[in-house]
């Protein structure tokens, strides 16, 4: 890749298409994941194995930092099999003990005019995401800066740049003005939606969690969708799904590239972001949650667990606690590649060790029914959950 300089643009102007609704599309039910047991050690790195049924299929196809950023060296740059930097000439992120949402370390990158207001890395996706495919990442953000500008937070990107061109999707922070999330197929023909503030993470100096779901679309369809979602870090989420994208309109698109580029610019002159827990998944949105909430209609502050294996019945992880005390209650739901989870969480206590008690669970969907937002997009709703 040759060298790229970034330019502290404008907004970029977005063009959305409408889509009228004529009808309502019946809903089939499936059976819901439902969890009766566990076992092993709930403490963050050791195996648990968590019990049950409907747990459906997963791809296998996981990137967790988690561990990884536990095990880095203070003071050295972010380096990882996967993971590039290229010949970026930015800054790097950087192995951190000044702030972590969980365990001691967290990745810091500072962004001022000395690195050209950014601090970009990616993950190289061994399986790219490509027309019909999915796509799920997680992570815990901490932004302490100027904020009388934009954020680029991330980018889905079918070329190794961070320079705005088509067949990406990105999220910008524009924070005195408004959020974006959206993209553009390789024929430059955009679709997103401007997300309520609260949707994205804010500029506070607080830790966040943020949740990217894509379902792409089939080749040259109007049919992709894509949901975000913001944790706080007292368990208050804020969602906003939008439906009826065309995100590849040929064969040959996809997305290799996920890119956290943390671009500052348009009046921002410095910022500290501290990343942890960091978390990439293709193919599928099942996953297993570590929660505060007894029921996952209002599961609070949740902790994504890392799969070792998948079947309908019994998901071997390992434990990630998060900032969960050792000894406190939480509940175990396991969402599978619907979206479905179950409606009542499985208590157990974090860092005890478990053969099969708690309290099992049930049937349910993955979010309370949505209530209508006013954005420029296709069929957007927006929730939150307290």
């Amino acid at each position: 890749m040759k060298q790229q300089t970034a330019t502290r643009s404008k907004a970029m102007k977005i063009v959305y298409k409408g889509i009228l609704l004529t009808g309502l599309i019946p809903c089939v039910s499936f059976a819901a994941p439902a969890v009766t047991g566990t076992s092993g050690s709930l403490s963050t790195g050791n195996t648990a194995v968590i019990s049950g049924s409907g747990f459906g299929t997963h791809t296998m196809q996981v990137e967790s930092l988690q561990n990884y950023i536990e095990a880095g060296t203070v003071g050295q740059k972010f380096a990882k099999t996967g993971w590039t930097q290229s010949d970026w000439t930015w800054a790097s992120p950087m192995y951190a003990t000044d702030a972590s949402h969980s365990g001691n370390k967290s990745l810091k990158c500072t962004v001022n005019s000395n690195n050209s207001y950014n601090c970009a890395f990616a993950y190289i996706m061994p399986n790219p995401v490509k027309a019909g495919n999915k796509f799920y990442a997680s992570w815990w953000v901490k932004y302490n800066g100027d904020t009388n500008g934009q954020w680029k937070m991330f980018k889905l990107k079918q070329k190794e740049t961070i320079i705005d061109n088509p067949m990406e999707f990105v999220f910008f922070n524009w924070f005195s003005m408004q959020q974006q999330a959206h993209g553009a197929d390789s024929n430059n023909v955009g679709y997103g939606i401007w997300p309520n503030e609260n949707t994205i993470p804010k500029g506070d100096n607080k830790w966040y969690r943020f949740e990217f779901e894509m379902n792409a679309g089939t080749t040259g369809s109007s049919n992709g969708s894509f949901t975000i979602r913001t944790t706080t870090d007292t368990g208050t989420i804020y969602e906003e799904r939008s439906t009826g994208n065309r995100t590849h309109a040929a064969n040959a698109d996809e997305w290799r590239y996920a890119i956290w580029q943390n671009y500052i610019g348009n009046g921002i002159n410095s910022a500290v972001i501290h990343f942890d827990d960091i978390y990439v998944q293709t193919g599928t949105q099942a996953r297993v949650e570590l929660c505060s909430g007894s029921t996952w209609a209002k599961r609070g502050k949740c902790e994504i667990q890392i799969p070792t294996s998948w079947n309908a019945s019994s998901i071997p992880v390992t434990v990630n606690t998060g900032n969960f005390s050792s000894g406190s209650s939480a509940y175990l739901y396991v969402v599978d590649s619907s979206g479905t989870a179950n409606s009542s969480g499985y208590q157990v206590s974090v860092g005890g060790t478990s053969s099969g008690g708690g309290t099992s669970s049930g049937g349910g969907t993955s979010t309370p029914d949505p209530s209508p937002a006013s954005a420029p997009a296709p069929q957007l709703s927006s929730i939150t959950v307290q």
